[in-house]
């Protein structure tokens, strides 16, 4: 079974494209599909008002936390976390590609630290996964 740490991206493709729908609802019926504090800013930053805010925070609480809260190493793997995004950006630097979005960096940091899947439709994954070889899997779409 593959741990998927869901990139907001996936959610939105799933959302809104049937095939990526598809695919994630076979991902959910097959694997554990989580998120951490990062990603889960994304989802709520998106939210249209205060009623779908907490229809998407109960659903995003419902899933598998990375790394996980309530484990005594978390403050450890956070500063892990933080730390490995900002070495990626370094080891981005000289291709000129530093300037993927921070968020992104952490969400794939917090992936790489418990040797999640990243899942994903966004651009900046394949190039962070070229840096740290960690498993990333771009969700497919109809488009």
């Amino acid at each position: 079974m593959t741990v998927y740490l869901v990139d907001k991206s996936a959610w939105e493709a799933a959302r809104r494209d049937p095939v990526a729908r598809a695919e994630m609802n076979l991902i959910l019926n097959a694997d554990t599909v989580a998120t951490c504090h990062m990603a889960m800013l994304e989802v709520l930053y998106s939210a249209r008002n205060p009623v779908d805010y907490e229809r998407l925070r109960f659903a995003q609480l419902s899933l598998k936390q990375l790394p996980d809260p309530a484990a005594g190493s978390y403050a450890e793997d956070m500063a892990w976390v933080m730390d490995r995004a900002l070495d990626v950006q370094r080891l981005l630097a000289p291709q000129g590609l530093w300037r993927r979005p921070p968020q992104d960096l952490i969400i794939a940091a917090c992936a790489e630290r418990v040797g999640a899947t990243l899942l994903h439709i966004d651009k900046d994954f394949p190039l962070i996964a070229k840096i740290t070889g960690q498993a990333e899997r771009r969700l497919a779409t109809g488009a």
